[in-house]
């Protein structure tokens, strides 16, 4: 998940398992797979995936 320190609010997420995987404990990068964030008042779903 990315979390906002300013704000103290969610600004991203997994869509699916695992999704409350905290920062702390997901390793180098976030885990692989749907993802939605917002910016302002809109959300965006997106598929995250990492590139070698």
């Amino acid at each position: 998940m990315t979390w906002d320190e300013l704000s103290q609010s969610c600004m991203g997420r997994p869509w699916s398992v695992p999704w409350n995987v905290l920062p702390g404990d997901q390793g180098a990068a976030p885990p692989q797979g749907e993802w939605v964030s917002r910016k302002g008042m809109k959300s965006y779903g997106y598929s995250l995936v990492h590139l070698r």
